[in-house]
């Protein structure tokens, strides 16, 4: 387990794969396949973009992101190119370098110096019982994951199955910082706020610093965007109206201050005092929280208070 450990340099990045790290469905067409241009074009896209908002946060920060990628999808799924779960897709978005073949060791070296895959170290599927290390070096799509059983220790955390990806997190957390004592920063991401955003609630010691990044169109924080994230947590709603005593459909800011006061207050902490980040939908909206992340931990990091 100790070349699994966290260096104190180094942070974990807990990231959605559909929809945050990649939109197949809608960023990109799958008749360019047959345009090798177009196809590379939109690859290269991807990566370039994820890049320059890692690197940058690693040097604004003087933290390394450490991340693993978090699916809710099986790893027995066989997918349209007869592959199982997503190990094809994550590695010819991100890790897939058959140019490099004609590279020198130093060559390569200066290469993934300065790109993404460098940082891409584990994979999780929902069924959970193992996760995957993944060796960007590697030469083909089979050398480039290994599969990892948990240990004993780790298969003991079970939750409830709404919760299966914070389950996720905590068993990786096990491996990674065991006495979660390496960890001061820790960076969520995921555009399903049910799904993905329990996530953020795992148990870290006090003064360890949480950030999740919801991309999708909602930008804005509305009551009724603070309910579904205070929902996700396990919060219950009868959301009736203290006046009429109707139950309201939605919450809003006209009538947020007719609910009852207790559920008032589960909203307005919906976010358990760590910062969320709403921004555009998928792998932009990615990087555009990646940045603003950077941003509030190297003030955080200089004596400022995070959110500031």
């Amino acid at each position: 387990m100790d070349s699994f450990r966290l260096k104190p340099n180094e942070m974990m990045f807990f990231i959605d794969f559909n929809n945050t790290l990649v939109d197949y469905e809608n960023e990109y067409d799958s008749n360019w396949y047959y345009s090798d241009q177009n196809y590379m074009f939109w690859f290269r896209t991807q990566r370039a973009r994820l890049t320059k908002a890692l690197v940058e946060f690693e040097k604004l920060t003087g933290l390394t992101p450490v991340i693993c990628v978090i699916t809710n999808a099986s790893s027995n799924i066989v997918d349209g190119n007869n592959e199982t779960g997503i190990f094809n897709d994550l590695y010819m978005t991100f890790l897939d370098n058959p140019h490099l073949s004609n590279f020198n060791e130093e060559q390569i070296k200066n290469y993934y110096d300065r790109s993404c895959e460098k940082y891409f170290k584990y994979l999780i599927y929902r069924d959970n019982d193992v996760f995957y290390k993944i060796n960007p070096f590697a030469n083909n799509l089979y050398e480039t994951y290994t599969r990892v059983p948990f240990d004993e220790k780790a298969l003991k955390i079970r939750l409830s199955p709404e919760f299966k990806k914070r389950e996720s997190v905590e068993r990786i957390m096990s491996f990674v910082d065991p006495k979660r004592d390496t960890c001061k920063f820790i960076l969520f991401a995921g555009d399903n706020i049910k799904d993905d955003y329990p996530m953020k609630e795992i148990e870290t010691p006090e003064g360890v610093s949480k950030i999740f990044i919801r991309p999708k169109r909602a930008q804005k924080v509305t009551p009724e965007i603070m309910r579904e994230f205070a929902e996700a947590k396990g919060e219950t709603f009868s959301l009736i109206d203290t006046r009429s005593g109707k139950r309201m459909k939605l919450v809003d800011p006209g009538n947020f201050e007719f609910l009852p006061e207790n559920e008032k207050k589960k909203i307005l902490d919906y976010s358990s005092g760590d910062i969320i980040l709403l921004t555009q939908k998928n792998n932009r909206g990615l990087v555009d929280g990646i940045n603003e992340a950077g941003k509030i931990i190297a003030k955080q990091k200089s004596g400022g208070q995070m959110g500031e």
